[in-house]
């Protein structure tokens, strides 16, 4: 449930993830991509927002994130297809791989 956290904390968690994969190792993530209406993410107004947290909120990180986040990690994005397309948003499953040293 990636989507019910800020797109910062997103980020942090799978950083943190594809960081303490193992070599050979893979893993799986479902990622909110986009969403009607989403206007992007200012931490500095979602801050100040009196409705910050006080309700279920649905967010998501852009494809460029995610592949910069694999990439940082030394992972590839193996396989990737839509399971959640809709006119309110649109999520993918993906698979991340860290190859084995010197492969």
């Amino acid at each position: 449930a990636l989507q019910h956290n800020t797109p910062p904390v997103i980020a942090a968690m799978m950083r943190t993830l594809l960081d303490h994969l193992r070599p050979g190792g893979y893993a799986f993530l479902h990622v909110t991509l986009a969403q009607a209406g989403y206007r992007g993410f200012v931490v500095k107004d979602y801050l100040n927002s009196a409705e910050a947290g006080t309700r279920m909120e649905v967010h998501i990180l852009p494809r460029a994130n995610i592949n910069s986040l694999a990439a940082r990690a030394g992972c590839e994005i193996v396989m990737s297809q839509c399971v959640g397309g809709t006119e309110y948003s649109y999520s993918e499953e993906i698979v991340f791989h860290r190859p084995m040293n010197g492969a």
